[in-house]
């Protein structure tokens, strides 16, 4: 199971340095990477910030600091100096990325990514590389005597290593071994570059992850002289990133190096209560498609780091199949009793809701023993992609269930509804009219395929499910 191990400050990119690193470690992380963006996230700036100052925040936090990303572009006399490829401004950037590294020792950080220069189609690109490529194996050599490794953030949509194949020239023209790179995953989304590609030309020098979700690919076929909004920092589980494939793929090649979730808000009106709001939905979002989150932050959020219970979900019709984990510290009864009955595989007709939103179920799960007398656990009215409800009601509870056909529920007249949501929906219709569900489970695998079937439930209708134990 791939771990997820650090976090980045850009998530808090209009806030200090010191109430983003106090809200990380509020979050239960131990493990910090620091972003600076220029304008947009000043979260170490030279000549401003003490470098001793930051290492004390960070030993009273208990935060180990274990990476920077570092934008160096800044402004010059009114012009824009950013590129490590255009000697002039080389000049300029590379004694200040020497400082930086060496400030950066003092912090205790042991890896620094840096952007190469913007990209561009010009003539003289391929020279912009080539002089790229020297001056970044120089300062790779000088990170080594510092104890830090140097990386590059490949491909990026807006540097000069935009595709594989120019990340196999830069490549292929550093002569530093202490130079590695960084994979995105919103930039892996949007760019829709081969991963197995990747790592040929990459090999072994793959040294940190980000992890952040990105919308449509088609938007990265853009055109640098017609600006094209790029959905680069979306929330995990708001854009169109298989962070369950990436995750098996980084497990398939032994990678255990640093995973930092990077997600990043620019609005400067939202306020850390949002913000917060944004890291719980994509940290469970991440935990259920097969990543692990540290103990410490599992604690902080009482999220399982593992869950001793696995349900398989099968839809016969297309042979989709997906694993749910139940959720057993946060619904211990109600997990407790689907799972004694599922001693018997179930199977039953699922259908697509009406009114809840993207959901299918069933009114008629297995009797539970004494149904009645469970607690209300874990209790949701929102859910997520891949949540598991249970709902119960008594007979003659409620009214309007004379119009449900009998062959849906049980034949006591209770209704075992079992409600399996896609995507986002909201229940609060359902609560105000009595219902009340509890959330005992998960989808961890296969997430992706089971949304396609509930989606084709709109229009193929219906579709058989088989609900069994795995573990």
């Amino acid at each position: 199971m791939p771990q997820i191990t650090t976090c980045s400050t850009l998530g808090f990119c209009h806030f200090s340095i010191d109430i983003a690193a106090r809200q990380i470690a509020k979050m239960g992380f131990k493990r910090i990477e620091i972003a600076h963006m220029g304008t947009r996230c000043r979260h170490y700036s030279l000549g401003e910030e003490d470098p001793h100052r930051i290492a004390e925040l960070f030993s009273e936090l208990d935060l180990t600091p274990v990476a920077t990303n570092y934008s160096t572009g800044w402004i010059d006399d009114g012009g824009r100096v950013e590129s490590l490829g255009i000697p002039a401004h080389a000049r300029i950037l590379e004694p200040r990325i020497q400082r930086l590294l060496r400030e950066l020792s003092i912090i205790g950080v042991s890896l620094l990514t840096i952007p190469v220069g913007r990209r561009t189609e010009s003539a003289d690109r391929t020279l912009q590389v080539k002089e790229a490529a020297r001056v970044v194996s120089r300062l790779g050599d000088f990170a080594a005597d510092l104890r830090i490794r140097l990386a590059l953030e490949v491909p990026h949509c807006w540097d000069l290593h935009n595709t594989l194949e120019r990340v196999e020239q830069i490549f292929g023209l550093m002569t530093s071994p202490n130079v590695g790179a960084l994979l995105d995953s919103s930039h892996w989304t949007l760019l829709a570059y081969d991963l197995e590609e990747w790592r040929r030309i990459v090999g072994d020098r793959l040294w940190h992850v980000h992890l952040r979700d990105a919308g449509a690919q088609a938007a990265a076929d853009f055109n640098l002289s017609v600006p094209v909004p790029q959905e680069l920092e979306k929330t995990a589980g708001r854009g169109e990133c298989n962070f369950s494939a990436l995750g098996a793929w980084l497990d398939s090649h032994g990678y255990d190096g640093e995973v930092s979730i990077e997600f990043e808000y620019r609005d400067p009106e939202m306020a850390l209560s949002d913000i917060q709001a944004e890291y719980d939905l994509g940290i469970d979002f991440l935990s259920r498609n097969g990543w692990a989150v540290p103990s410490s932050v599992a604690a902080q959020r009482q999220v399982p780091e593992h869950c001793s219970h696995r349900i398989e979900l099968w839809f016969p019709d297309s042979n989709t199949r997906s694993v749910a984990e139940l959720l057993n510290s946060q619904a211990p009864r109600t997990c407790e009793a689907i799972w004694s009955a599922l001693a018997v595989p179930l199977e039953r007709l699922a259908l697509h809701g009406t009114t809840s939103g993207e959901t299918i179920g069933f009114y008629n799960f297995t009797r539970l023993e004494q149904a009645g007398e469970l607690p209300l656990e874990n209790h949701k009215v929102r859910t997520l992609p891949g949540d598991l409800l249970y709902f119960y009601q008594p007979a003659g509870r409620l009214a309007g269930m004379a119009g449900v056909p009998a062959s849906w529920v049980h034949p006591s007249g209770e209704v075992h509804e079992m409600l399996l949501s896609y995507g986002e929906a909201d229940l609060t219709r359902a609560v105000i009219a009595g219902w009340r569900g509890c959330n005992f489970g998960r989808i961890v695998e296969n997430l992706e395929g089971f949304v396609g079937v509930c989606r084709a439930m709109r229009v193929n209708g219906a579709q058989k499910i088989v609900i069994r134990r795995l573990t």
